[in-house]
Order: structure tokens, then C-alpha cells, then sequence
């Protein structure tokens, strides 16, 4: 997911180059797309702080694995993104501003960035294993991490959101890999 303060859907197309597909209920067509081998963003606006954001939710996570679309997308404004990994216990987050990257992470204890200990205090209070220590089998990092985000955006996220909302599909094209 990657959510992006101030611009729209159509905004956002124009910004992205993307072509638009059609409209969705709930993020299922957009997993089908995926099974089918066609890569999509659902994209729907939502409220939090400072006003309007927009809600991009891509199965593949392609969305929140592109350094330079998330800086160009930060430009002027806040960009919050986090991304899976298919099950397996990764959970990355970024958190854009201005163009740069303010602090990303694949690990809470492991942070990157221009001010990668800047939240530290607030990543303690919402549960992030910001020193490593926490045991695995009871932290659940994909919730804290979520909790980070909706810090981050005042943007909340929930299941049944997910499933009701209705989401503008957009195929984005490719953007080159870092040199």
C-alpha cells in the first residue's frame, strides 16, 4: 500500500502515466489481475491529517518498491508506503517527504533514511522491535508497522474498507531500476 497526501485519483494517473482499466469493488479484482498476470494499482481516496490522500494498493507491491516514483510522487507532499512479502516475515516501510527518503526500513532495527531515528520514540510506543530484541514469536510487526503508517497519514485502514471501497484500476507503466 502507499498513501500519498494531496493529490486524487486522476491526479495521480496523470502523474503516473498510468492507463486506466476500469473500477473495482474491494481489492479481490485486483488480486485476480494479478493471478491473471496483469499488473494493477487500485487507487481511492481517503481522508487524514492535513485533508485528502489517495490509497494505492498494488498486490505485487510494485508500487512500494520504486525509489524514484516514490520520490517524484513525494515531491511537495508526504508519502507513506509499506509492502509485504508474500507471508514471509518481511515488512518494509518508507516514509517520503519532499522528494527524499525520510526513513525506511525492512527491519524496525535496521533504518535508513535522511532522520532514520527521528520516530524512534514513537515506534517504541506503537510496538516496533526498533532494537532487535523483541521474540518473533509473539511481535507481530505488520500491525505495528501499519500502526506507524497510520501515525504517519491519520489514514486508517481497515478490513472492511478494504473489501467495500471502491478503487479506480490503472496499469502503471515500468520504471527503470536504480543505476
Amino acid at each position: 500500500m502507499v498513501l500519498v497526501h494531496g493529490l486524487g485519483p486522476e491526479q495521480l494517473r496523470g502523474v503516473l502515466r498510468a492507463e486506466p482499466c476500469g473500477m473495482a469493488v474491494g481489492i479481490d479484482p485486483i488480486v485476480e489481475a494479478a493471478y491473471d498476470g496483469v499488473d494493477v494499482v487500485g487507487v481511492v481516496p481517503v481522508s487524514g491529517d492535513g485533508g485528502s490522500w489517495s490509497l494505492l494498493v498494488s498486490v505485487t507491491d510494485a508500487m512500494a518498491m520504486r525509489p524514484r516514483l516514490l520520490e517524484t510522487l513525494s515531491e511537495g507532499r508526504r508519502v507513506v508506503a509499506h509492502s509485504g512479502n508474500g507471508g514471509k516475515p518481511m515488512d518494509f516501510f518508507f516514509w517520503y517527504q519532499d522528494g527524499e527518503l525520510r526513513m525506511g526500513f525492512e527491519s524496525p532495527c535496521d533504518r535508513d533514511g535522511t532522520t532514520p531515528d527521528e520516530l524512534v520514540p514513537l515506534m517504541r510506543a506503537l510496538g516496533c522491535d526498533v532494537d532487535g530484541e523483541q521474540d518473533l514469536d509473539v511481535y507481530d510487526e505488520k500491525a505495528a508497522v501499519l500502526a506507524l503508517a497510520e501515525r504517519l497519514t491519520g489514514v486508517r485502514i481497515a478490513e472492511g474498507f478494504l473489501r467495500e471501497a471502491e478503487f479506480r484500476m490503472m496499469r502503471v507503466p515500468g520504471v527503470p531500476d536504480e543505476e
